[in-house]
């Protein structure tokens, strides 16, 4: 969604505050960014085709929340799933690295079993 558009440059009459530039809309002063023609030749997709001029800042979208809030839905279903599948092993399971060493898989093995 394109930013507000207020007009040309010569037609908005624009207040400089520090660093930031500030143009009355409806009697309350509005930040705003001046565009210019090099400015709107970098940008591609459906803002490319914006006129140069004066935009109030913050009433635009790029689309990157909506994005964002799609990948993390997505990333929470497959870390949803994933979870659900996991097993818990069967009682007594010692896995096939224990049973590699030569450990006994019965129940009650000690620490040291394991470990050698």
């Amino acid at each position: 969604v394109a930013p507000t558009f207020l007009g040309p440059t010569d037609q908005v009459h624009i207040t400089l505050d520090g660093a930031r530039q500030y143009a009355d809309v409806a009697g309350q002063l509005r930040e705003v960014v001046v565009a210019t023609k090099s400015d709107i030749a970098l940008l591609s997709g459906p803002l490319a085709d914006l006129s140069e001029g004066v935009y109030i800042v913050g009433t635009g979208s790029t689309g990157s929340a909506m994005a964002f809030l799609s990948l993390s839905a997505i990333y929470t279903c497959l870390m949803g799933t994933g979870a659900a599948l996991m097993r818990v092993p069967p009682p007594g399971h010692m896995g096939t690295a224990v049973a590699a060493h030569g450990v006994s898989q019965e129940p009650g093995f000690t620490y040291q079993e394991a470990m050698t």
